[in-house]
Parts: structure tokens; C-alpha cells; sequence
């Protein structure tokens, strides 16, 4: 009976013993996990923030062990790819060749571009949105409108688009869409990217006095051709019209 009693005893209160343990060890393996993940989250801002070449391998190790590439870490509230995109975006100058310390700069500046395209690359692969979402969870066209000037950098970012099946089409808070902006500035190439990865060049725009993208360019050519049917022509062929 003594020996009954004592089981009853063991199995009664060792299970109860051992649901406890479990419940502070899991507690202390996801305390662990969110430490290693904010730290992991403090070396990627770190990273980005350098300016410096990094390798695939670098970037994934940070994401796994916790790292959000999408989070908006960054001063002024932005994320990791938006500044990347602003610091290849620099204003970059390429020097007139002459001296050798001329012919050195131009080196170091296309190199630093060239690093430049290789973090906005990685990013992009690793997930990072491309129209992020911004006020009220909605997406935010930020990075396209910023990247209107700079076709090299547009293109990466509308391959990104297309691969996280992204709208090449949306409008920031006052209506302005990307291919607008293309429209508005006579930006060519941008246009013809933008054109290219679906925007619609027939849609009415408040920015563009309620004209559409193609009727904009249209009107800026009849004014600067002066009824020049050749002139008129070469002002449209850029943007493939």
C-alpha cells in the first residue's frame, strides 16, 4: 500500500514538475532567440549603414539568425533598401581625365558604385520590398519615384518588382505614379522601363494636368517641334513613340 501510494504520489506531481520546466526552458530558448535576433538586427543596421562591400554569404548568416531586412531600422524611418538606393543614388560625378590622382578618383567612384549595385542586388534577392509599405500598411512607390534619374538602379528595382508580382503603377499620396515623374522630367530610358514593366502610359494623371503620360509627352513635343513634323518625331522616338 505504501509503495501504491508513493507512485500516485510521483505520478501526480512529476508531470506537473516537468510541464513547468519545459515552459521556463522554452521561455529561456525564445528570450535567447529574440537576443540573438535584435542583435542580429543591430550588426545589419551597422552593415548598411557603412556603406560597405558585403558578400551574399554576410547577409544571409545575418537573416538567419533573425535579421529583418524590411524593417524600418534606419534613420528617418527607412529600410535597408532605401538607403541603398540613396547612397548609389549619390550625386556622382565622373572627373575629366588628365592627372593621375584625377584617373584615380573616377576608379574609386565606379568601384563604389559598382558595390553600390551589388547591395541593392542582394537586398532584393534576400526579400526586400521594393515598394515597401510605409503609412497605414499601405505599399509606397518612394524607391521608383526616387529612381527616376537613374535607370541602372530603376531597372534592378523593376526586375525586383516583377519577381514579388509588385504594381509598377502606384501612385504615392498625391497621386504621383513613377512613370509620371518619367513623363514629367523627359526622362527616356526610365519611361521606356517603366512602360516596359507594365505601367500605363494611357491613364489620366492630376501631376500632369489630367493628362495621361503619352499625351503629356505629346503636347511637350508639338510645343518644342514648333510644327516641325521631323523635329516632333525626334522629341517622341526616346520614349519609343
Amino acid at each position: 500500500m505504501k509503495i501504491l501510494f508513493t507512485l500516485v504520489f510521483l505520478l501526480g506531481v512529476f508531470p506537473v514538475q516537468a510541464a513547468g520546466l519545459s515552459e521556463v526552458l522554452s521561455g529561456r530558448v525564445q528570450q535567447a532567440q529574440q537576443d540573438g535576433a535584435a542583435a542580429a538586427q543591430e550588426e545589419f543596421v551597422a552593415l548598411i549603414n557603412s556603406n560597405k562591400a558585403f558578400s551574399w554569404q554576410e547577409l544571409e548568416a545575418l537573416i538567419r539568425r533573425g535579421a529583418d531586412i524590411n524593417a524600418f531600422s534606419f534613420e528617418g524611418g527607412r529600410t535597408a533598401l532605401m538607403v541603398a538606393v540613396e547612397n548609389v543614388g549619390a550625386k556622382f560625378i565622373l572627373l575629366d581625365g588628365g592627372s593621375a590622382d584625377r584617373q584615380s578618383e573616377r576608379e574609386a567612384q565606379a568601384n563604389q558604385r559598382r558595390a553600390g549595385f551589388a547591395r541593392i542586388a542582394y537586398l532584393i534577392k534576400a526579400g526586400a520590398n521594393v515598394n515597401p509599405r510605409v503609412k497605414d500598411g499601405k505599399n509606397s512607390p518612394y524607391l521608383l519615384l526616387a529612381t527616376v534619374g537613374d535607370s541602372n538602379v530603376l531597372s534592378m528595382l523593376l526586375e525586383g518588382l516583377a519577381l514579388q508580382k509588385g504594381n509598377p503603377d502606384l501612385a504615392d499620396d498625391n497621386g504621383l505614379r513613377p512613370i509620371d515623374l518619367a513623363a514629367k522630367q523627359q526622362k527616356a530610358s526610365a519611361y521606356q522601363l517603366l512602360v516596359k514593366a507594365g505601367a500605363n502610359a494611357q491613364q489620366p494623371s492630376a501631376a500632369l494636368g489630367g493628362k495621361s503620360p503619352k499625351a503629356y509627352l505629346e503636347e511637350q513635343a508639338r510645343q518644342a517641334s514648333g510644327g516641325d513634323e521631323a523635329s516632333y518625331r525626334r522629341f517622341l522616338e526616346p520614349f519609343g513613340y
